[in-house]
């Protein structure tokens, strides 16, 4: 599955780094949404980076020729260097996914993030910038 976009935005996964608190059996509490793959949810803590990860164009413009994704209009997607959160630091580390494989194969995505665990997301502090502190990535 690759991610779509929103009109405005280019193909994008949102991140957050949860840390300190405890994953806890969805069955036990009937108030908590599960995660699907787990049956688990995250309680306490607090978060430490709030970011986004985009993917190169050219990949997403091979994915989206494919039958899968040709249904829908390419009406509203924008490049990476039109985002207005990735902007110009599209060439810059830590934003970009690094895809290996095909479309006809599936991609494996890897990246590396360094989060201070310490830290508090500005995101989380005061509800604003989606890609957290220091731009796009979050890096503050």
């Amino acid at each position: 599955i690759y991610p779509g976009w929103y009109a405005g935005r280019t193909p994008h996964i949102h991140l957050k780094v949860h840390v300190g608190g405890t994953p806890v059996d969805a069955s036990s509490d009937p108030d908590a949404v599960a995660t699907p793959a787990r049956g688990l949810t995250y309680e306490g803590g607090h978060t430490s980076h709030t970011g986004q990860l985009f993917f190169d164009d050219a990949i997403s413009d091979e994915v989206y020729a494919t039958p899968a994704y040709a249904r829908q209009s390419n009406q509203g997607r924008i490049t990476n260097e039109q985002d207005s959160i990735l902007g110009n630091h599209d060439d810059e580390p830590g934003f970009l996914l690094d895809l290996t494989g095909s479309v006809d194969e599936g991609f494996i995505g890897t990246i590396t993030v360094g989060v201070d665990p310490s830290a508090e997301s500005q995101e989380a502090r005061m509800g604003g910038d989606p890609g957290g502190p220091g731009g796009p990535g979050g890096r503050g």
